[in-house]
């Protein structure tokens, strides 16, 4: 896992809570599977600048796919990190700085989060996270 390219994902939308975000345009919403730091991100362009929150693969206690709705729901043992992007630069890598929950505290308290993506979209990469990882495979 440790030279396997992070998976970046195109989401159509997430909830979390009473909190729902829905792309306008691709990229907007994006989740990344990082295999070497085990990590789950989301990442949610607002206003112009991207926000971030991070999940550790160990604070994941449930994970569902739907590959044929193009649902993920991941429920959570404890809150995310939040991040916000500091500055950015075109061609210049992202820098980003603590944020505050900017869910509205909805990701700090709701354990669900559900994605939706394009069909066809999450297949091959919730197939590769399932490979790459067995207690998230025996979760699923």
């Amino acid at each position: 896992p440790d030279k396997v390219k992070a998976s970046n994902i195109a989401a159509v939308s997430i909830e979390i809570g009473s909190w729902k975000r829905s792309a306008a345009n691709e990229g907007e919403i994006v989740a990344k599977f990082y295999y070497a730091k085990r990590r789950l991100i989301w990442e949610i362009l607002e206003r112009g600048l991207m926000n971030k929150m991070e999940i550790q693969w160990g604070d994941v206690i449930g994970l569902h796919a739907s590959l044929s709705e193009g649902t993920l729901i991941i429920e959570v043992s404890k809150p995310p990190v939040f991040y916000t992007e500091h500055d950015p630069q075109p061609r210049k890598h992202t820098v980003w700085h603590p944020a505050e929950d900017f869910t509205g505290g909805q990701a700090s308290v709701c354990r669900l989060h559900t994605l939706r993506f394009a069909c066809g979209v999450l297949n091959k990469h919730f197939e590769r996270l399932m490979k790459y990882d067995e207690r998230l495979r025996s979760i699923s």
